[in-house]
Formats: structure tokens, C-alpha cells, sequence
């Protein structure tokens, strides 16, 4: 919660990259993606950031929420980071490119398919879900220009935690509410 800390491989010892004790919000995880050799990083209120391992160079991404992303993931060679209104995705292997465009199919989706916050993505072998504390939308990869398609999977399941989801291969994505655990 005191910030983004990397170990130095000659040293052993743990450098701070970037301080934000005052800032972290302990309910919201730290989440991590990799994508063209870059680190992405991002945690609720603090927004989007990337580190380069090769440089050791920290670097805030600017988005259309700025400090308002609060998960960011992977899948199908593109950087997914969600907002408390949208689930947004970047241009094909390239995390910093977030401006929306028919060219790139860099783009948003409003969460207003599925009433609730946002809690946070999980990544699935077809795309994504997307948990909201009033059910959850699934974003499936098309291989089309528009790149994914969005439902509403679910409105009955309550998803009280960020950190309440999760996949587990071969069985599904789990996830647990306030009437106990659900398999998607």
C-alpha cells in the first residue's frame, strides 16, 4: 500500500519506484498486466502507469479517466483497463495508445449494460469478465475490427470485493458474493 517497489537484482534490496501512501485505497488491489515488454500497472485513485524493465523507467499513462482506473489486464494482445464507468481497451500491442479509433479498434465500453461499480476484470481463455456489483458483463474476443462483444452475463450475482474472482483453468471463473461461490 506504500507504493510501486521493484527488487534490485544486483543488490537484492527494495527500491521504491513510486511513493503513494497517501493515496492507496486498501480495498483495491495493485493488479499488473505485461504486454510488448512493458509493465502495466494500476490500483483505484491512482491510475495508469508503466514501467519499463530495460530502462527501469517509470512513466504514468495518460487515459480519458485519468486517475479513475482502478484494474488493468491482458488478453489478445491488448492492454483492458476499467474505470468506474467504462471498460476500455488499447491499440493491438501497444499499452498507450487508449484513444479510440476505428484504425487501431482502441476503444470503451460503457459498463451501463449491468447496473453496480465495477469491481474488477478477470481474463478468460475467449476474453473477459468484467465483475460489477450487480452481475457481470463478458467481453468476448471477435477477431473482427470491432475486436470484442459485450453482454450481460449475469445480473443475480453480487460482487462485493475486488478481490473476490478469479480463473482457474479447466474449471471456470470463480467468483464469491454474498450467497456464496459462483462458477461462470
Amino acid at each position: 500500500q506504500t507504493g510501486l517497489w521493484y527488487i534490485d537484482p544486483i543488490s537484492f534490496k527494495a527500491v521504491q519506484l513510486l511513493n503513494v501512501s497517501t493515496a492507496a485505497n486498501p480495498q483495491w488491489p495493485w493488479t499488473c498486466a505485461y504486454l510488448n515488454g512493458f509493465y502495466y500497472l494500476a490500483q483505484y485513485n491512482i491510475g495508469l502507469w508503466q514501467y519499463d524493465p530495460v530502462n527501469n523507467t517509470l512513466a504514468k499513462i495518460t487515459t480519458p479517466a485519468e486517475d479513475n482506473v482502478s484494474w488493468v489486464a491482458v488478453t489478445s494482445g491488448r492492454l483492458i483497463y476499467l474505470t468506474p464507468s467504462d471498460v476500455a481497451i488499447s491499440a493491438q500491442d501497444d499499452g498507450t495508445n487508449l484513444t479510440p479509433s476505428i484504425l487501431t479498434a482502441a476503444s470503451a465500453q460503457p459498463l451501463s449494460i449491468v447496473d453496480g461499480t465495477a469491481m474488477g476484470i478477470v481474463v478468460i481463455p475467449d476474453g473477459f469478465l468484467v465483475y460489477m456489483t450487480e452481475g457481470i458483463i463478458k467481453a468476448t474476443y471477435t477477431q473482427q475490427a470491432y475486436v470484442f462483444t459485450y453482454q450481460s452475463l449475469s445480473k443475480g450475482i453480487q460482487q462485493f470485493s475486488p478481490n473476490a474472482a478469479t480463473y482457474i483453468p479447466r474449471l471456470g471463473a470463480i467468483n464469491i458474493d454474498g450467497t456464496g461461490f459462483n462458477l461462470t
